[in-house]
């Protein structure tokens, strides 16, 4: 459950966007100039607000800050727009554009990203439009502050890189709401009759539509309009989307490295680079912005291991399992601490298509752990040794190494909702847990579900025989272009063996 801050809750997007979140269970703060437009509705408070007035502004949120005790996320959605052409624009119109378009949102921004930065998380999405890009005509006040909006937002985007703090810029197009009714209307000038007749002359038959500014004699052409859900999935799918990993690399891969106790399995070369650099690059190109590593044997070589070979502008946290000879629960329960939100969960010995972790990313219920499963079942090198799992169609209802009623394979990637580490406390037996006992847990509270892979790639590497079959067929796909090593993956390879 996230706590939210959204201004222009009473139509349109915002109000689908608050209707959708409150629906989800999340608790919504959202704002109108009119407390009466706002539904009444479970989670739902409603916040009198108006991005005209600064002292508005900073007294409704500090009022709300101070009820909900912190805020998750800020959506600045709320607008006006304003009808006339940009010869007869007053100042006064540019500068109330201006001041609820940009220097409103601005004031919120700075106010919400103080308090998300003291808790070193938290999202905001400003919602700006196409027109900051494609200017719309007879609309140059609303044009201009919406791309003021926009570059400020990129240029914060720049400077908090490397925060926990992400900022969202969602531009769409024409959306079917009230806002083309509600904008105010200036006075035209005698100049728009001649751009009436260029209208006339090239509406009826290309699908566009036409809305008539009253007392001027222009019709002014836009697209058709979208519904309004697509403005609202659009936030949403920022909302949802998954920006952190868990990667597991504590054990001492005691399998593969034989007798060489300086072996360190995430960094056995894998046609000439390592094990790990094909894992991060496929975290970094489905925009993973921070990746755990729980480390254990011998954790200080493997930190600097895997120092030198971190893709640029991904965040690194380093978490130590001290008891990294129990089983693989423990050292995801070492991450609960430093993972506030859902996020991805993978092996640090595992190989797959890019393609997989695509597909689980845009695919994954947020409140419930999504396993990405292999149906393939002839396919697998080892299936005696594999984690075998048995569905209901996509709900997991089963998972271990023993089933022997099964109908697909773990493939040791997830995304998991925070609740997992409940789920792994409560397993819990002596002291120790699997990861597989967290994922039985939650099927037990029909919460875990199967992700189908199709017909995509994967293998873990516990043996030379395994490795030998990995690499066999990460040749073959490399010159297909399934799996693409990021730029100067290479370098880093010969730097680590080196």
């Amino acid at each position: 459950m996230k706590r939210i801050f959204i201004t222009g809750a009473s139509s349109g997007i915002g109000l689908a966007i608050a209707k959708s979140l409150v629906t989800q269970g999340h608790e919504v703060w959202g704002t109108s100039r009119n407390l009466e437009r706002i539904p009444k509705m479970p989670r739902w408070h409603a916040v009198r607000l108006d991005l005209a007035d600064p002292l508005s502004i900073e007294a409704a949120f500090n009022a709300a800050l101070s009820e909900a005790g912190y805020f998750d996320v800020l959506i600045n959605n709320a607008g006006a727009g304003h009808f006339e052409p940009a010869e007869l624009l007053s100042m006064e119109t540019i500068e109330s554009q201006f001041q609820i378009l940009v220097f409103g949102q601005i004031q919120l921004m700075r106010l919400a990203l103080c308090r998300m930065q003291t808790r070193g998380e938290g999202l905001i999405i400003n919602v700006t439009s196409l027109a900051s890009r494609l200017p719309v005509p007879f609309m140059a006040a609303y044009n201009a502050a919406k791309a003021a909006m926009a570059s400020f937002t990129m240029s914060i985007q720049l400077e908090l890189a490397n925060s926990r703090v992400y900022v969202v810029d969602v531009q769409p197009g024409d959306i079917c709401t009230q806002f083309n009714h509600s904008v105010i209307k200036g006075t035209c000038c005698a100049a728009c009759s001649q751009i009436s007749q260029r209208c006339s002359s090239t509406a009826p038959n290309n699908g566009w539509r036409c809305i008539p500014i009253k007392n001027c004699a222009v019709d002014f052409q836009v697209s058709p309009a979208a519904r309004p859900n697509l403005g609202t999935q659009k936030v949403l799918r920022y909302m949802n989307a998954i920006s952190e990993a868990v990667v597991l690399m504590a054990g001492e891969g005691s399998r593969l490295r034989g007798s060489n106790k300086t072996f360190l399995k995430p960094f056995v070369p894998v046609l000439g680079n390592p094990l790990i650099s094909y894992i991060l690059d496929a975290l970094v190109r489905a925009g993973i912005k921070t990746v755990n590593f729980v480390v254990g044997y011998q954790s200080e070589r493997m930190i600097a291991h895997v120092k030198r070979v971190i893709p640029p502008g991904l965040d690194s946290r380093f978490i130590e399992n001290r008891d990294w000879q129990k089983q693989n629960g423990i050292s995801l329960l070492a991450a609960a601490s430093q993972v506030g939100r859902s996020f991805l969960l993978t092996m640090s010995d595992h190989l797959f298509d890019q393609s997989i972790v695509d597909l689980l990313l845009r695919n994954a219920t947020p409140d419930q752990l999504n396993l990405a499963l292999d149906r393939k079942l002839d396919s697998i090198f080892d299936v005696d040794d594999a984690m075998k799992v048995q569905t209901k169609e996509d709900r997991i209802l089963k998972i271990g190494k023993d089933l022997t009623v099964y109908d697909g394979i773990d493939t040791g990637l997830f995304v998991c909702p925070p609740d997992i580490f409940d789920h792994l406390e409560r397993a819990k037996r002596h002291g120790d847990c699997s990861l597989a006992d967290g994922v039985r847990s939650m099927a037990w509270e029909d919460k875990a579900r199967a992700i189908d892979i199709g017909d995509a790639w994967w293998q873990d590497i516990d043996t030379t025989a395994m490795l030998a079959c990995a690499e066999r067929q990460l040749r073959s796909r490399l010159a297909h272009h399934d799996i693409i090593l990021a730029n100067a993956g290479s370098d880093r390879g010969n730097r680590t063996e080196n």
